[in-house]
């Protein structure tokens, strides 16, 4: 017997939470014991049975292979996961786990309460509980899953985390307001209790001596656990590329010595004899033409390239020498960091510091963070190429499979439209869907109103502006297709005073990109000359 086996059979059969998720990954990934990674499925496993049966609710054999597929991903990557509980973790792997079985086995029609038609069962979920909860920020929802999904108390959760219980209390509120909020907009009841349907027994024990013993998995599971650690590979790169490799590329523009706009000019010795003006440096005026806000549009790593939907969300603004990068979904920031750039080099480079370590989890000692890389700068796209921490820099931008590069490409925020009074006036209009043309006209607007003229037609319609993520919606109140009154759901771009609209039907969703595609309307609008 193992020395310390002894001692976590009896943590095994006490259920003690005095040992941290932390220690039992490390004796797993150490020296594989099997006991300390039982201990862990136990613990976490109606957090992990609660989310595949939300997304699985109609549907308990693949609930049981989401379920076991999970923990299989966290045996896998036991030696990397880090934190002081694996709750966040495996809430992750456990939706997108459940979300791969779900697109094998078919789609499953969602179950959610709506308010005022049926009560609210005290152990009932949704999946758009489950949307909801995975949009809130870390120090939010690590309180949630431990003390809704797995029926912590406070004392137990805070011990768990690290926290004060002062802190695990206030943080539960708040996202329960969250919650509650963002919930009700939908029709959805907060449940009162989300954790109460415990996971059956001989499924824990599946799950312990699959994870333990590779010859008892089954093919199935071997090829979901592998795609599952795809989609995350692909998440930790969005996440990468929002928090670090988006700064980094933003930091394209970055200027060397902390290029930010140079020193405020003294005040004059006297009013007749005003100080000479500073130089500008070479960083400084580089740094300029990087002002502003910027999105994603590719994500690339030597193991995967992010989808449009995992990129979507990142957004980028460069205010001074620092770069800031914000994800829109969870409505937070996700990293500040300083740029320095050397445009000596060719590829000229860059480097960005952060004053706090990216993805630092509750306990985990913080370390300055630097990265570095080469960037170009072409008309409005920043490409920024870097490596792993300690490898050498790139020479291209071109990523290698399976190698430690990563390559973020940007896309300049437009300017020019900010609001809808940029849109005011008259513009020239056509719009294409597939190839085909389907109109021609002219639209005046005025505020949020569109009046379109084709021949001796006026239609007219709602329209909706957010700037910061490129969207343009359409609602019609007259013509044939307005009494379902249903948006137009698109995306814009702008380029020389041209602009173009990329929708779907009406009530259906948005383009996942502003390009053409089956089912895309496309619309280009011009600014009509004025006479």
């Amino acid at each position: 017997m193992r020395s310390g086996s002894l001692a976590y059979l009896l943590t095994l059969a006490t259920d003690d939470t005095s040992v941290p998720d932390a220690e039992l990954l490390a004796r797993f990934a150490g020296n594989g014991d099997a006991t300390a990674f039982e201990l862990l499925v136990r613990r976490h496993a109606d957090l992990v049975w609660r989310v595949c049966r939300c997304e699985l609710p109609h549907d308990a054999h693949s609930a049981e292979d989401a379920f076991q597929t999970t923990f299989l991903v966290l045996a896998r990557k036991a030696g990397s996961v880090r934190g002081s509980t694996v709750a966040g973790y495996l809430f992750r792997v456990a939706r997108n786990a459940a979300l791969r079985v779900r697109k094998r086995v078919g789609n499953v029609a969602e179950t959610t309460v709506e308010i005022g038609v049926e009560p609210v069962e005290p152990n009932e979920c949704s999946v758009a509980v489950i949307e909801e909860v995975e949009r809130l920020p870390d120090k939010f929802r690590l309180p949630v899953l431990l003390c809704f999904f797995e029926d912590c108390t406070h004392v137990e959760a805070a011990n768990r985390l690290g926290w004060a219980v002062g802190t695990v209390a206030s943080r539960l509120a708040r996202a329960k307001d969250r919650l509650r909020i963002r919930l009700t907009h939908r029709g959805v009841a907060l449940p009162t209790i989300l954790a109460g349907v415990s996971v059956p027994t001989a499924t824990v024990r599946a799950a312990v001596m699959m994870a333990t013993t590779p010859s008892a998995v089954p093919t199935l599971l071997t090829e979901l656990s592998r795609e599952v650690s795809i989609v995350m590979a692909n998440a930790k790169a969005k996440w990468i590329g929002g928090g670090i490799l988006a700064a980094l590329i933003l930091t394209s523009g970055v200027g060397m010595m902390t290029a930010g706009p140079g020193p405020e000019e003294p005040k004059p010795a006297a009013k007749d004899k005003p100080a000479a003006k500073v130089a500008e440096t070479p960083e400084a005026a580089e740094l300029k033409k990087l002002q502003g806000k910027w999105k994603v549009t590719r994500l690339e790593t030597g193991r995967s390239i992010a989808s449009a939907e995992e990129i979507e969300p990142i957004r980028c603004e460069i205010v001074g020498n620092t770069i800031f990068t914000i994800n829109s979904r969870e409505e937070s920031q996700n990293m500040k960091m300083q740029i320095v750039l050397d445009l000596t080099k060719s590829p000229k480079q860059m480097m960005l510091t952060a004053t706090r370590k990216p993805g630092l989890k509750p306990g985990e000692a913080n370390v300055p963070y630097k990265s570095e890389g080469i960037y170009e700068l072409k008309g409005d796209t920043l490409r920024f190429c870097s490596s792993d921490p300690g490898k050498p820099l790139p020479t291209g931008f071109k990523v290698e499979k399976d190698s430690d590069t990563s390559l973020i490409e940007l896309e300049r925020v437009p300017k020019g439209i900010r609001e809808l009074k940029d849109l005011a006036g008259e513009w020239k209009y056509s719009a294409v869907q597939e190839g085909k043309e389907l109109s021609t006209g002219t639209m005046d607007i005025y505020r949020d109103v569109i009046w379109i003229t084709l021949g001796d037609k006026v239609e007219k319609a709602i329209v909706s502006l957010d700037s910061d993520n490129g969207f343009f919606d359409i609602t019609p109140i007259t013509g044939p297709i307005a009494a379902p009154a249903k948006p137009l759901l698109g995306r814009f771009t702008w380029k020389d005073d041209k602009l173009t609209i990329y929708s779907g039907l009406p009530g259906a969703e948005r383009p996942a990109e502003a390009k053409t595609g089956k089912g895309v309307t496309v619309a280009v609008m011009v600014r009509a000359v004025k006479k």
